[in-house]
């Protein structure tokens, strides 16, 4: 059905001092091209419908958004709307499939984003913008192959790093290299796994972590549930205490 049950049966008047719209896993299979929505500051949609479509002028009536959450979407490319949401702060991109994703150049006050269980196979560069970004969500990305050199080392104000993936091409033909993690002095939160041990820098410093997940060696996986807040799993062919991880030993809840 279209989208009238909640919107359309909505007066004018009641859209233009609307401060949220939550449509949480409805059946809609078609949205109006934009709706004038001047005070909105939260929009969740929440799809269940891999058909539907957003229109790409859907979003110019909500310069004033802060929160818009998009989960279970299919994306050939994001809306050129997207670019009218200079407030926005946090964007969730969950179990979509994206494709070309580029479309982040505006969005300068960006501080969450996460694209967690979605099908991408490269982060873009302009990822690398968001220098007010504190929580960036990878979990999850099966297909991911490429984060651009210098993408994490240019967002310096990042406090959240999720890496729980299969995500490994560290430093392979253009990649994010485990060095950059170096200019991220405010982070606190880091999952992380790095299949190589060799390619870990001996001056990489972790004791500002607070949470952690971070197994480093061919031998571990993601499965299963992690109740821990600090997680350590190593299999290294070295002595641990080169690196500056043996500084998490004694704050670890769980090692292997």
């Amino acid at each position: 059905m279209k989208l009238n049950w909640s919107i359309q049966c909505s007066t004018e008047e009641r859209l233009r001092n609307c401060p949220a719209i939550s449509l949480p896993y409805g059946k809609i299979h078609e949205l109006p091209p934009g709706l004038k929505c001047p005070k909105l500051k939260l929009l969740l949609l929440l799809s269940n419908d891999r058909s539907l479509t957003i229109p790409d002028t859907f979003f110019e009536g909500m310069k004033q958004l802060k929160v818009l959450d998009l989960t279970n979407i299919r994306f050939s490319t994001l809306p050129s709307s997207l670019n009218f949401l200079s407030n926005l702060q946090t964007l969730c991109l969950d179990k979509c499939e994206l494709r070309d994703i580029a479309n982040f150049g505006e969005l300068k006050k960006l501080e969450v984003l996460s694209f967690a269980s979605s099908d991408i196979e490269e982060l873009p560069k302009e990822i690398g913008e968001l220098t007010r970004l504190k929580l960036l969500d990878l979990s999850d990305f099966y297909k991911l192959k490429v984060i651009p050199s210098n993408v994490n080392a240019s967002l310096s104000q990042l406090e959240d790093l999720y890496m729980k993936s299969r995500f490994v091409e560290w430093e392979i033909d253009g990649n994010v290299s485990l060095g950059e993690l170096k200019h991220l002095s405010h982070l606190v939160t880091l999952d992380i796994h790095i299949q190589d041990a060799n390619i870990l820098p001996k001056d990489l410093r972790f004791e500002k972590l607070m949470r952690y997940r971070i197994f480093v060696g061919d031998a571990w996986h993601w499965y299963g549930v992690y109740e821990t807040s600090r997680t350590l799993k190593l299999k290294l062919n070295t002595n641990i205490q080169q690196f500056r991880i043996n500084m998490l030993l004694e704050r670890t809840e769980d090692l292997y």
